[in-house]
């Protein structure tokens, strides 16, 4: 055999079979001291998202700050919202339409490779590209036999996309769109049942990395070449999901929600975010109350951050440098959530009573915190 290519196939096998450090979190809910999100925020910024006929939202779900602006996933009414920095509507990308550049669903969105255009997901296997200088949608994608039930996805280079998949199991599925095919899958494990609190988006680039985190298992894994890697799992000393025995299937979601109970399960995990420092996640319990945790990266000590009217607060919806992105779904809470004296801290003023004509008033926060 030639030795340059036994050289290469060589290093292929080396490169395919690295394994990196598997870093292990454990956190005891019953002994974390509580603290205040008030005590915590070491900067606070309040943007409530104008509201007209045209940015009616229903939800927040994911968000991309891009270029000065904000891109907002509102699965409710599949479309995306875009907004200024200081929340100021600029645009709706919607385009519920028969034929190749309609998409009637949208259950996640990427900013495309080039930075002009927008990736949107259907959840029938379908990508369609809007282009944000000629205004136009053109579908990229669409494989409904091989990408049935995809949630979310990210973009691994020009020509691979990654899904996840969590219809009659758990996958990641690579599909090359030149080819036109699933060219592999990682990651196949049992489903688990419905929650009603919404999976975040499981997909995060920080920089050149990409990371993929496992909502149903807490468990974190980053890119490397090709495939992802696990580098940190989460464990609770009680209630913890791994080691239960589920049931094969639930009847509805009742029952499902009566298991959660009666386990006194943590599960599942509704966001995750790092920013530089700090490490925050939250996780439903026993199916009904929300609860936020975090920690330094270096010391792995937690701390339970006490959020009011949690189950109306996302607070690591996403993060960018030093800080977390958050959303409240009413921005009547505001004053409920956060002290007065913080709000008084950072100039922010909000109306006595928010104009109820909508269903909805959401309301964007991105704040630092920091851990004494």
């Amino acid at each position: 055999m030639n030795k340059v290519l036994l050289f290469t196939l060589l290093l292929a096998l080396a490169c395919t079979s690295k394994k990196l450090d598997v870093t292990h979190f454990t956190i005891n809910p019953e002994a974390n001291r509580s603290v205040s999100i008030s005590d915590m925020i070491t900067d606070l910024q309040v943007i409530p998202l104008e509201m007209t006929e045209g940015s009616f939202m229903r939800e927040a779900a994911k968000i991309v700050a891009h270029e000065g602006q904000l891109y907002i996933l509102d699965r409710r009414s599949s479309a995306i919202f875009v907004f200024t920095e200081n929340g100021v509507f600029l645009d709706r990308i919607a385009n519920p339409i028969e034929g190749p550049g309609g998409i009637d669903v949208i259950v996640d969105f990427n900013i495309g490779p080039s930075g002009s255009t927008v990736e949107l997901l259907s959840p029938k296997g379908k990508i369609v590209e809007y282009d944000f200088l000629n205004r136009s949608y053109k579908e990229i994608l669409n494989d409904f036999e091989n990408l049935v039930a995809v949630a979310n996805f990210a973009i691994m280079d020009e020509d691979t996309r990654v899904f996840y998949s969590s219809r009659n199991s758990r996958r990641l599925l690579y599909y090359s769109i030149d080819k036109r095919e699933v060219v592999s899958t990682q990651y196949d494990k049992s489903p688990i049942g419905a929650s009603k609190f919404s999976f975040f988006s499981p997909f995060k680039e920080v920089g050149n990395e990409l990371y993929f985190m496992d909502p149903s298992e807490n468990s974190l894994y980053i890119r490397e070449g090709a495939k992802f890697e696990l580098v940190e799992q989460y464990r609770f000393t009680v209630g913890d999901p791994i080691g239960i025995e589920w049931p094969q299937q639930f009847e509805g979601t009742s029952t499902f929600s009566s298991f959660l109970e009666e386990n006194a399960l943590y599960y599942p995990m509704t966001s995750f975010r790092y920013t530089d420092q700090i490490c925050g996640f939250s996780v439903a319990h026993e199916g009904s109350e929300n609860i936020s945790f975090i920690t330094t990266r270096d010391s792995g000590n937690w701390i339970r951050l006490d959020i009011p009217y949690n189950e109306r607060v996302v607070p690591f919806l996403s993060s960018d440098g030093d800080y977390f992105w958050g959303v409240i779904l009413d921005a009547n809470l505001v004053q409920e959530i956060f002290s007065q004296s913080l709000l008084d801290k950072y100039g922010i003023h909000t109306p006595d009573e928010v104009d109820d004509t909508y269903e909805a008033n959401p309301v964007l926060f991105k704040y630092r915190l920091s851990i004494p």
